[in-house]
């Protein structure tokens, strides 16, 4: 879904968080905080399904 929200925004996903968060902007520590959540819920789900 990440990939998919990248593609919509024609941007990279390490592209917005790197050229966001050392300008203080908001959006990339929002967006880094999102993607880090994702991560672990991912990481909870497939630690499930093994």
């Amino acid at each position: 879904m990440m990939g998919y929200g990248a593609g919509l925004a024609s941007a990279c996903i390490m592209g917005g968080f790197f050229s966001a968060v050392p300008s203080l902007g908001l959006n990339g520590l929002i967006f880094g905080a999102a993607v880090f959540a994702g991560a672990f819920i991912g990481l909870q789900v497939i630690k499930k399904a093994s």
